[in-house]
């Protein structure tokens, strides 16, 4: 009976260890995606000159995001990538559109398109 608990204390041992190193690596990529999203969006207010409202806005977005990104497949991560693609685009007008393009296409770039 005491080796049949202390092989259950084991098993939920380890299976505790598992499960917090798994929400360690996902905490970091989320810090280093916020990183990265404040990168972003702050060159986007310096191009476009948007509120600190707007940029707060975008900010939660993005962040939401990558936080549905993180359990996502292939073909979801397509679909979530556009949906967010599109609302990121209709936060700013046509001219702060073009402004963007033609200011830093790599910044659009890298927050509406899916790249695998």
């Amino acid at each position: 009976m005491k080796k049949i608990v202390l092989i259950a204390a084991f098993i939920l041992g380890f299976n505790f260890v598992s499960v917090a190193q798994e929400s360690k690596k996902q905490n970091v990529s989320i810090e280093q995606a916020k990183e990265d999203i404040l990168k972003n969006v702050t060159e986007l207010q310096r191009i476009t000159g948007v509120n600190a409202q707007l940029k707060d806005d975008l900010i939660n977005l993005l962040l939401n995001r990558e936080i549905a990104l993180q359990s996502a497949n292939q073909e979801d991560r397509k679909a979530i990538f556009m949906k967010y693609g599109n609302k990121l685009k209709g936060a700013f007008t046509p001219e702060q559109l073009e402004a963007i393009s033609v200011k830093n296409p790599k910044v659009l770039a890298d927050l509406t398109e899916y790249k695998e």
